[in-house]
């Protein structure tokens, strides 16, 4: 749902709660397998991880960097983590800056309605489902018709 929360049926939810469960594994293979899921889950650029999802991928990528007995998966792991959260730092700051301009503008939408995605696709009129939708860097969350599969996950707009 909109919201991220774990307890969501949403698939995206299911599969992060998964791969962080597989975060407690001693296996260095296991470990670089889940650093490597979190990692895509929360830079993935066709939709965007948030609310306790997000806060459940990079909590398991930062145990991981600290917690794993050995070096190269805490290295890998730390290295992982400062991509998440600049990731995440950028998405902030995109959406700060479209809904500062959206506000200035006069609109009275409210904040909840809102959903941030990535501006490259917007740029290029060009949907993150590849359907002929045009994409906005901030756009009014869309209707479930118009989102096809891939439900809640960002909002398009017709072209």
């Amino acid at each position: 749902t909109a919201l991220g929360r774990l307890e969501d049926p949403n698939l995206v939810s299911k599969i992060t709660g998964t791969i962080a469960k597989c975060g407690e594994s001693s296996s260095k293979n296991v470990q670089l397998a889940v650093i490597r899921g979190l990692l895509t889950l929360t830079t993935a650029e066709h939709f965007v991880l948030h609310g306790d999802c997000l806060l459940q991928a990079v909590r398991t990528v930062f145990n991981l960097a600290i917690g794993s007995d050995a070096v190269d998966i805490q290295r890998t792991a730390r290295n992982a983590l400062l991509q998440m959260l600049n990731t995440i730092v950028k998405r902030v700051t995109c959406f700060s800056s479209c809904l500062s301009d959206t506000l200035s503008s006069g609109a009275q939408t409210p904040l909840s309605s809102y959903s941030v995605v990535p501006s490259h696709y917007a740029a290029s009129g060009v949907s993150p489902r590849g359907d002929g939708h045009r994409s906005a860097v901030l756009s009014r969350r869309a209707t479930a018709e118009n989102l096809g599969s891939v439900g809640e996950l960002h909002a398009v707009v017709d072209a």
